[in-house]
């Protein structure tokens, strides 16, 4: 059987640092740098909740959110792409776009392209922001 290769659908994982500090009581913020002796272990508490820790990881500034608890909190969040690994997918916490993404399917992967929720057409209209000043669109 072909196994099919993952499209172009955007499956992002936001997570909040209260999520990291429910699993690791002693997380701070420090962690997210490279030279933390607790860097690896951060980055393991990350991937254990979906995100890919191969690709680029945002620590976003403080704001207003819901954690994976439901709880509306206030601090920072990382944001990276979903794992889309078979154990990931078949665990029943994978989101349905990395279901959706790893299927393989070409008229899913147009129909989140009409969404915009493709990863071309994310970059796309970042492109086009870069160059729209205020009040012009």
């Amino acid at each position: 059987m072909k196994k099919n290769k993952p499209n172009m659908i955007a499956a992002y994982r936001i997570l909040s640092e209260t999520d990291v500090a429910a699993i690791e009581p002693d997380y701070t913020y420090e962690w997210f740098d490279s030279n933390n002796p607790n860097y690896k272990k951060l980055l393991g508490v990350l991937y254990d909740l979906g995100m890919d820790t191969n690709e680029y990881i945002e620590l976003q500034a403080p704001t207003q959110h819901r954690n994976l608890m439901n709880k509306i909190v206030t601090c920072g969040r990382f944001v990276g792409s979903e794992r889309i690994d078979n154990d990931w997918i078949k665990s029943g916490y994978a989101s349905r776009e990395a279901i959706d993404k790893v299927s393989g399917s070409k008229l899913l992967e147009e129909l989140y392209r009409a969404k915009g929720l493709t990863i071309d057409a994310q970059l796309a209209m970042e492109y086009k922001d870069k160059y729209l000043e205020k009040g012009e669109e």
